[in-house]
């Protein structure tokens, strides 16, 4: 992922990550790989666009569908969650 974000910041573009990673952003305290990564997005200065849970059921909550941007400017668009 480092070398990913490395490459998209050397060529100065605004970018938007998106993807079901099967990483749950909800787990950063309780798992290692989930804190690495998290702490690599806000290393490289992105921020999270979905900050509630992507997938609830009855007795679980997960955020494993994530969108990511660089683009300081549109932190504060309007983003969401389908729920059907």
């Amino acid at each position: 992922m480092s070398l990913l974000l490395v490459t998209i910041q050397n060529e100065h573009k605004l970018a938007y990550i998106m993807g079901d990673y099967n990483i749950n952003l909800l787990n950063t305290d309780k798992h290692l790989q989930t804190s690495e990564f998290v702490d690599i997005i806000f290393g490289f200065g992105y921020y999270p666009l979905i900050n509630k849970p992507t997938r609830v059921k009855n007795m679980t909550a997960t955020s494993i569908d994530n969108i990511f941007t660089d683009d300081v400017e549109k932190i504060e668009t309007m983003s969401g969650i389908f729920i059907l």
